[in-house]
């Protein structure tokens, strides 16, 4: 002994585990790691809201927010963005339900939702008055889990009629004996890990044999999407070697949708067809994703069986041997090609697939809509193609009012439509009911929004003191003066107009775009009102 104190292991162990905890990088996780894993998708201001980590994945939850209060949410899982609640995604994933809503002959009683997402098909299926059971199938717990922050109130898994199944949805096709008068799902992009055998021939086998004579399946069909690429033809491919009615739709430019049925399908009566939009709250749920009227479903069309088989050409089907299909070849463009926007055969394949005129053309001639479609609303279906066109430029360039003027001025002459005019606008029916809703807001924003209400609604003149009030409170915005001159003229009160136009200056190509288009329209500008 050398007279040194002798420390008990014990003490030494606590000593060290002490040093370890003020050494550890707490947070680091959520302050770092998460906040790289998210940067691609908080371009717009989202935030991360929750997390949860399972032992096979990370989930983190964004929301953004807009006068205090949420306006979507995406659900991302290992880096993946999987889903969301954006108004698009909405269009797109409530359309897997409604779509066949409308074409199904019959009731629709028993539906199943294969992959759960954000719950959008799932609240979608809710919606049908007809169902009498859904069911959904969903592989992750924690994914559920997520849903109670989605939706606080009308929350899809508790409704009376849904049972949630915590199992893959692949396996629970291959073992229930049920039959389902709809399948449709919300799956992950077909370029995740693992999901690829969700996309397969054999997978769109089992969903023929698990439905009800004459039942119907829709399915997701990702395109527009560079990075990293997918041999979506290869998927189209094998749903119509399944499905010998499959046609392909327009949910949005990015978001596709494959349909297919069991049996014959069989031609609605124009009643059947419309009954939907005379249910007041499927009505407005219809309205909110940009189908305001019935003839809005036909003009989605872009082709049936005979145009997938002359797309798809001798590409072979993805199946559960050949995973590796799913990736784009060289010198064969499909539609979600790394080569979109730079490959000109690429890009010129999208195009020519998303040509409202080419696919107008292809609806009135096509021997599958007549014997699906009321024979009456063909024709009437046609002019809706023209709205399709600046609902597709819409979806894929945002609001832009200035630059689309014209078609934005046509539609509220022309149309009793609301809802495209509105998203011309940058705005939203979500948007518009957080803004009645913010009582405290003094930046003049919810007074915009108002204004833009009130442009929709055809009501120029209260349009025109909205946005001025907005103007008054110190909100600025390179539309909000130009906005208030076009609903001044469009009232009537063309003194006024030329006088709020004199205040106005023109920047920016678009503005510029627009005030010429006032000066031939209305002989207002802001160079000395004509």
């Amino acid at each position: 002994m050398t007279g040194g104190v002798r420390w008990p292991v014990a003490a030494v162990a606590l000593l060290a585990l002490a040093v370890a905890l003020v050494r550890f990088p707490f947070g680091l996780m959520s302050d770092v790691y998460f906040q790289r894993v998210v940067q691609p998708y908080a371009g717009d201001g989202s935030t991360i809201v929750a997390t949860r980590e399972g032992p096979s994945e990370t989930i983190l939850l964004m929301q953004q927010t807009w006068l205090a209060q949420p306006v979507y949410t995406r659900l991302v899982t290992n880096g993946f963005s999987m889903s969301g609640t954006a108004v698009p995604a909405l269009r797109y994933m409530r359309y897997f339900v409604y779509w066949p809503m409308v074409l199904h002959k019959g009731p629709i009683k028993r539906v199943l939702v294969v992959c759960y997402g954000v719950g959008v098909t799932a609240g979608a299926a809710v919606d049908l008055p007809t169902a009498e059971s859904i069911d959904v199938a969903e592989i992750s717990p924690d994914v559920v889990a997520m849903s109670d922050i989605i939706y606080p109130s009308r929350h899809p898994l508790r409704d009376p009629r849904v049972r949630l199944h915590l199992e893959d949805g692949r396996q629970l096709l291959q073992t229930t004996s049920e039959r389902f008068d709809l399948i449709t799902g919300e799956p992950p992009p077909p370029r995740t890990p693992g999901a690829e055998n969700i996309y397969t021939r054999e997978y769109f086998q089992l969903i023929h044999d698990r439905l009800a004579e004459g039942g119907m399946t829709t399915y997701w069909l990702p395109v527009g999407r560079p990075d990293p690429g997918t041999n979506v033809t290869a998927i189209i491919r094998a749903f119509c070697n399944v499905f010998p009615d499959c046609s392909l739709w327009n949910a949005t430019p990015f978001d596709l949708m494959l349909a297919g049925s069991r049996g014959d399908t069989r031609q609605v009566s124009e009643a059947e067809f419309m009954k939907s939009w005379q249910v007041p709250e499927l009505r407005s749920r219809l309205a909110e994703i940009g189908l305001e009227v019935p003839l809005q479903i036909g003009a989605t069309f872009l082709g049936d069986a005979t145009y997938l088989a002359q797309l798809t050409g001798d590409t072979p089907p993805l199946d559960d041997n050949h995973p590796q299909r799913l990736h784009p070849v060289r010198g064969r463009p499909s539609l979600s090609d790394p080569g979109y926007g730079v490959d000109p055969a690429v890009t010129k394949l999208y195009e020519t697939v998303m040509d409202p005129m080419r696919a107008r053309q292809a609806f009135a001639t096509s021997a599958f809509i007549r014997s699906l479609w009321p024979e009456t609303l063909i024709a009437q279906t046609l002019p809706y193609f023209d709205h399709q066109s600046v609902l597709n430029t819409v979806l894929w360039e945002g609001g832009r009012p200035l630059r689309r003027i014209e078609s934005l001025h046509r539609l509220l002459s022309d149309t009793p439509l609301r809802t495209l005019p509105l998203w011309i606008l940058g705005s939203d029916d979500v948007k518009q009911r957080i803004a009645k809703q913010a009582t405290t807001d003094t930046s003049g924003t919810a007074e915009y929004a108002e204004g833009l209400t009130a442009i929709v609604a055809r009501d120029y003149a209260r349009a025109a003191s909205s946005l001025a009030d907005s103007e008054r409170r110190g909100l600025r915005g390179d539309a909000l003066r130009p906005l208030q001159v076009y609903a001044l003229c469009q009232a009537g009160n063309l003194n006024a107009a030329r006088q709020a136009a004199r205040g106005a200056v023109a920047q920016g190509d678009e503005e510029k775009h627009f005030w010429e288009w006032m000066g031939a329209t209305c002989q207002v500008g802001p160079y000395g009102g004509g």
